[in-house]
């Protein structure tokens, strides 16, 4: 029996780790002579067989060299003999340098060297290679033993010399973000793992796999890969050399959520040599995405109780135990409210539980009497007291959210000026929640009433400064909710002539005149065709003959590059059942939408 020990070294004179040489040299040749009589073994005959490679990035890299790992094996086939022999690593383990151990096969003719040690041959022309479909992350190199070489062919008397060559190239994908990876799944548009074959002599890898389970591979990375949103982290995988049309990257987190981002360019993997790739993965879209109740609720000023034409049913006394009720039953997280005195908004905050409240009032930009507790009406020439003042507050649960920022503008030409636009304003948080860290921007607003030339006109004004202060205010681009009485449907909103198109670029939350095809999910208010109640029978069955009376609105907008996730609508309603004894707890029915977050 035969036995074989290859020396491997590497030429370190290479400007790359591209085109450094590999020779395998065989030192010695121990030939041990059996028969049934006591003999001594030969003496060991040393020869020396060079193998050359064109391989840069044998089994793992250290930088720019190319070094061999432990436990690294090869396999030699003879031409006929489907069965080859393994050689492994003895000695230069780490090094550029390294002694392979083995035993000659059977059988004369040609011969074939083959890494890894899995490649099969079938005696004839032809070499199989099973590349992995799951490797291990390793760091600065690739995973070990998925880097495919096969030598050229050498006969008998040319055993001391092979040329092996690299059959496939390697993917140096960079990334960067704010996760910690546990998984990658790098989806391709063409088979990349299973079996492959390459003709003797030859150094083209043809995948032989036709189904969509070989055009993944995944990349473990044990107990999670931290991505920096400022350094990339290189992962070095190895695939077939081909163009390629899509890569699709999916991160997985420790807790199951996973960010996705497609390349869809072309790209070419060429042989023996590494394409680079960068780009940043997103916030991980939730397997279970927090879901967020938003009202919409006009509760109608308590000011208006000095109208002589209200029934006394209808006055604040009479209502507020049923807006009472209304938060209490309901327990919303955040309510936009409009014609909210400052008085109403302090009723009921003194009665509810959880709850603090914004927005300041429309004519004197006050959210309460201040140190004077009036100040003079510029209408009536008389003073006025600050909590008789209309607000567009916004109530919010306090165990919930932290207030980032907030704000209120004037729906004028110059928004900072106070009570302009007849006292139309907007009132808007910045909101953190608290549980998981999002932020958004939630806006609150009343625009002009009555259906005049001069009210059509001033709400398409609002309109268009409404949509420039939003965009000027969230130069973040982060999720977007709006509530509203825009006293305008929401075709009214986006049309050329009473609004702004720009409009058209939102999610309404609405099943009659609303935009619905922007989404897939239900967008329904009970198909209810108004929100108002006006105090009156007429309304309660939910319909009603005047046109313009379904006014009130939820608008969101999320900003997020794949639409498959992002800040979503779940259901939507129309609240109108009495509370607390009172059918009409206002002359307008609170209406809510549930939105999944599904950002960060």
């Amino acid at each position: 029996m035969l036995y074989i020990c290859w020396c491997v070294r590497t030429h370190t004179h290479a400007p790359t780790i591209m085109h450094k040489i590999v020779r395998l040299s065989l030192l010695g040749i121990l030939a041990l002579a059996l028969s049934c009589s006591k003999a001594e073994p030969e003496e060991e005959r040393l020869a020396k067989v060079e193998v050359t490679s064109e391989l840069s990035t044998r089994t793992s890299l250290e930088g720019t060299s190319v070094v061999w790992s432990e436990g690294d094996r090869l396999v030699v086939f003879a031409s006929g003999n489907t069965t080859g022999n393994n050689f492994i690593i003895g000695d230069g383990t780490g090094t550029q340098n390294a002694v392979f151990y083995g035993v000659q096969p059977a059988g004369g003719g040609d011969f074939f060297a083959a890494y890894p040690n899995t490649a099969t041959y079938n005696g004839a022309s032809t070499f199989t290679f099973n590349l992995p479909s799951e490797v291990q992350y390793t760091h600065g190199t690739f995973a070990p033993g998925t880097n495919p070489m096969l030598s050229g062919t050498k006969s008998k008397s040319e055993f001391g010399s092979f040329s092996m060559k690299n059959l496939c190239g390697v993917l140096k994908l960079r990334l960067k973000g704010g996760i910690k990876v546990t998984r990658l799944e790098l989806t391709f548009d063409r088979p990349v793992c299973g079996p492959g074959t390459v003709s003797r002599g030859g150094n083209t890898l043809t995948m032989s796999g036709g189904s969509d389970s070989y055009k993944t591979i995944t990349v473990s990375c044990g107990s999670g890969i931290q991505l920096s949103a400022s350094e990339a982290v290189e992962f070095f995988v190895v695939i077939p050399a081909a163009e390629y049309s899509t890569l699709n990257v999916k991160a997985y987190t420790a807790d199951g959520n996973n960010s996705t981002k497609s390349l869809s360019q072309i790209f070419t993997i060429t042989r023996s040599a590494q394409t680079t790739m960068e780009t940043t993965m997103p916030a991980p879209a939730l397997a279970n995405p927090p879901e967020l109740t938003v009202w919409s609720f006009n509760i109608t000023c308590q000011s208006n109780d000095d109208n002589s034409s209200w029934s006394s049913s209808n006055y604040w006394s009479k209502r507020k135990a049923g807006v009472y009720a209304f938060f209490n039953a309901q327990s919303p997280d955040i309510v936009g409210t409009q014609e909210c005195e400052y008085r109403q908004r302090v009723n009921i905050l003194d009665n509810t539980s959880g709850y603090a409240a914004y927005g300041l009032g429309t004519e004197y930009g006050k959210e309460s009497s201040g140190g004077s507790g009036s100040a003079w009406d510029k209408i009536t020439g008389n003073y006025k007291d600050y909590n008789t003042d209309s607000s567009n507050a916004i109530f919010y649960k306090t165990d919930k959210f932290e207030v980032l920022d907030k704000g209120t503008f004037w729906l004028s030409s110059n928004p900072s000026s106070v009570g302009s636009d007849d006292g139309h304003n907007c009132a808007w948080i910045k909101f953190q929640w608290k549980e998981n860290g999002y932020k958004f921007y939630f806006f609150n607003t009343h625009f002009t009433a009555h259906y005049t030339d001069a009210a059509y006109a001033a709400r398409k004004a609002e309109a268009q400064i409404l949509y420039d202060r939003i965009e000027a205010i969230n130069s973040e681009l982060l999720p977007v909710i709006i509530t509203a009485d825009f006293n305008a449907t929401a075709t009214e909103m986006y049309s050329a002539d009473k609004g702004d198109t720009r409009w058209s670029n939102y999610y309404w939350a609405r099943n009659v005149d609303g935009k619905t095809s922007k989404t897939s999910y239900p967008t329904s208010y009970n198909n209810f065709t108004t929100t108002c109640t006006g105090f009156s029978s007429i309304y309660s069955s939910g319909t009603c003959t005047d046109g313009n009376s379904n006014i009130d609105s939820i608008v969101y907008k999320y900003f997020y590059e794949n639409t498959k996730h992002g800040l979503k609508s779940g259901s939507f309603g129309t609240d109108f059942q009495p509370y607390a004894g009172v059918n009409y707890i206002s002359d307008h029915w609170p209406i809510t939408a549930t939105l999944i977050f599904d950002y960060q």
